[in-house]
C-alpha cells in the first residue's frame, strides 16, 4: 500500500526488512517505520516532508530509509 500512495517501488531486501523489522534504531542510525504513529519515524511522513523541501527528493528517485542523530538523511 506505501509504494502505490508513494508512487515509488523498493527494493525487495527493503521490503523484507520492513516486514521483519518495520525500523528501529541501529547503532546511531533510526530507521523509518511504516507502520509507526503519525509524525517522526514514519516513512511516508519523511518522504513527502522531504519531497516538498528538497529538490533531490521531488522525483521520488530517493527513498528515505533513516537518518541519524545529527539529522543526516539515509536513502
Amino acid at each position: 500500500e506505501l509504494e502505490k500512495s508513494l508512487g515509488v517501488t523498493f527494493p525487495a531486501g527493503y521490503v523484507e526488512f520492513l516486514r521483519n523489522f518495520d525500523g528501529g534504531e541501529f547503532r546511531l542510525v533510526r530507521m523509518f517505520s511504516v507502520a509507526a504513529e503519525r509524525g517522526y519515524g514514519r516513512i511516508e511522513d519523511q518522504m513527502l516532508f522531504l519531497r516538498n523541501n528538497l529538490p533531490a527528493f521531488a522525483d521520488g528517485y530517493l527513498i528515505p530509509i533513516g537518518d541519524d542523530f545529527g539529522g543526516n538523511v539515509y536513502c
